[in-house]
């Protein structure tokens, strides 16, 4: 007979003691049929498009200065 057992303790960053969902996404993307249909990146795309957005933000207010 073989008996094993975990060595370790793991920490999840929730503070509601939260087993099972873990860390919830800051932004949800959902693919569309079109992004599956064509195998489109549709999370990367749509982080580039938020960076893109926060640099116009950026640069507008450095010009307002």
């Amino acid at each position: 007979m073989v008996c094993v057992t975990a060595l370790s303790t793991v920490y999840l960053p929730c503070n509601n003691n939260d087993q099972i969902n873990g860390v919830l996404p800051d932004f949800n993307v959902t693919p569309t049929l079109d992004d599956l249909l064509n195998d489109r990146e549709y999370t990367l795309e749509y982080t580039i498009e938020l960076i893109r957005e926060n640099k116009n933000k950026f640069e507008i207010s450095e010009h307002e200065e």
